[in-house]
């Protein structure tokens, strides 16, 4: 044996105690050696003598990677109902001071699987109590990570009143820390208050979230409508969370529960002075696609189209940029420059924007309208204020204004409707919201959409620039079928450009045919009759193509 395993007397009281845990509490015990291995698991932990016999289990369990839940191995021991209660306090106990953890698989019907935490864990390898308790950490950055963690991990796990108790044991460690100590000693917050503004802290340090969704937190945290509503109450009715300036509203005079935000007084606290670099924002509802990422694509447009492209990079280019906005403001005019690209599927509408992001070293924050719709009423009114906050956030951390980018946004620019439903309404409350957040706007918006016919009036106003771009006239075909079937015969791409009305995605697509076709057939000669068949196969699919042209293959 091991002599560091030779002279661990928990190990080896556990390896003692094991063999005679289904005959341990039949009977009193008297054998000695017994006696003193589960004295010392006791004194180790600080518990009982019971507790201290399923601990044992627990720990030669883990050890060898086995495992059984709590009430297995109460009924096991065969403990009396008042002896198994005191034990399952006693593992409540233990789970307050962070040296038990709930290990219950997700598919699994028991929800009391049990093991020691890391900490612990390590505490009875190398046999020393003082490891049990962990250190407190240096700094309140330190502290609100790892309570961020916590709060991650026993929110799944617990009943509401359980988890505000174990959680509140947790906190109370952290109170040399202004943040905590401001907190959790006002007398006039209860207990899920003081939570929700820690959690609040937390995910602002180690997340950089500045605007919260209360009704979501409450709903997800304490899963009750009960707690929902004493919430509710404090900020909206008393407005002691107002007061106090725990919490300020985004937008000021409005009382709005889905955006929250920290107020000066927590973060004052929080102390965020000695972040020596800007912390990198964190993006739900918008994709960001950074310039480096973004393949170098050949674009071919008709003249029209390709002025207007050029017109769109002169406006936007970091050397004019500042200048505009500059002018726009000592002439008192809106700061935001927002753009409206229209024209059919697979005009190079989306990838334009992406190789002017690429060419001027910016940021596209892309929005996808179709994948950000919530089918819950009222998300999606909420998460259009979400994405240009989300924005903001971008635009303080890099030093060059981002692109947003509103991809295929017809359908929340169409026009407004008469109010005939819960569904006309929701679109009205999302247009408005909308035109507000692009009145205030300040950066630089691009939106491409298919139906600019359907373009409301307030929205036509809001745009510096409204271009079109058609489909590729004959010409600029050709181009197209050069770059991406640089192998076919000019012949054949005259013939493709001259016979098909073809958009640079349907031609993209094609190009995917065939090289699909040569990787299962290998080199085969291609006759012009079946190369027409795969462009009417795309044509007459009438699939919705790619947006914009891809990079090469």
């Amino acid at each position: 044996m091991n002599k560091s395993i030779k002279s661990n007397s928990i190990i080896l009281a556990v390896e003692n105690i094991y063999p005679h845990i289904k005959s341990l509490h039949k009977q009193e015990i008297t054998d000695k050696t017994l006696l003193k291995n589960l004295k010392v698991i006791s004194n180790f932990f600080e518990v009982s003598s019971n507790m201290a016999s399923l601990l044992a289990i627990i720990i030669y369990d883990q050890i060898i990677g086995d495992g059984h839940n709590l009430r297995k191995i109460l009924r096991e021991m065969e403990l009396t109902p008042t002896l198994a209660l005191e034990v399952h306090k006693e593992v409540k106990t233990l789970r307050l001071k962070g040296w038990l953890i709930n290990t219950r698989p997700k598919l699994s019907r028991y929800k009391d699987c049990y093991e020691l935490s890391k900490g612990a864990f390590e505490a009875v390898m190398v046999n020393k109590k003082e490891k049990l308790n962990a250190n407190i950490p240096n700094c309140q950055e330190d502290a609100l990570i790892e309570i961020n963690a916590v709060f991650g991990t026993i929110i799944e796990e617990f009943d509401a009143e359980d988890m505000v108790e174990m959680l509140m044991f947790q906190m109370m460690k952290y109170t040399q820390f202004p943040v905590f100590q401001m907190v959790l000693t006002d007398k006039n917050l209860s207990d899920s208050e003081r939570l929700i503004l820690l959690w609040m802290s937390s995910e602002f340090m180690v997340k950089r979230i500045e605007l919260f969704d209360i009704t979501w937190i409450v709903e997800r945290v304490f899963r009750s409508p009960f707690w929902l509503h004493k919430i509710q109450k404090r900020i909206c009715i008393n407005g002691y969370l107002l007061e106090k300036n725990y919490l300020t509203c985004y937008e000021m005079g409005m009382i709005d529960m889905a955006n929250m935000s920290l107020g000066s007084a927590i973060i004052e606290k929080l102390d965020i002075s000695f972040h020596s670099e800007k912390t990198r924002p964190v993006f739900n509802l918008c994709v960001p696609i950074y310039p480096d990422n973004i393949n170098d694509t050949a674009l071919f447009f008709n003249q029209d189209n390709k002025r207007h492209l050029e017109e769109i990079k002169s406006l936007t280019s970091v050397s004019s940029y500042e200048s505009i906005v500059s002018t726009f403001k000592s002439e008192g005019l809106p700061l935001g420059i927002s753009i409206l690209i229209s024209g059919n599927p697979g005009t190079g509408k989306t990838e334009s924007v992406k190789q002017i992001a690429k060419e001027q070293n910016r940021l596209l924050l892309m929005v996808d309208i179709s994948k950000f719709k919530s089918m819950w009423m009222g998300e999606t009114e909420k998460n259009i204020k979400k994405i240009f906050k989300e924005y903001e956030a971008a635009c303080a951390f890099f030093d060059t204004k981002p692109i947003l980018l509103f991809n295929e946004a017809d359908a929340i620019l169409g026009k407004r409707q008469n109010v005939q439903s819960n569904i006309d309404q929701t679109m009205n409350n999302i247009q408005n919201i909308l035109l507000q957040q692009m009145e205030d706007f300040e950066g630089i918006l691009i939106a491409t959409t298919n139906l600019v016919s359907n373009l409301d009036a307030a929205f036509d106003r809001r745009f510096i620039l409204k271009f079109s771009f058609e489909l590729p006239d004959k010409t600029t075909r050709i181009q197209i079928v050069q770059d991406k079937l640089p192998n076919l015969s000019f012949v054949y791409q005259k013939h493709i450009a001259e016979k098909f009305n073809l958009t640079g995605a349907q031609i993209q697509n094609i190009k995917r045919r065939l090289i699909a076709q040569k990787i299962l057939h290998g080199d085969f000669e291609m006759e012009l009759n079946w190369l027409e068949n795969i462009i009417s196969d795309e044509i007459k699919t009438k699939q919705t193509p790619v947006i914009g042209f891809v990079a090469n293959y």
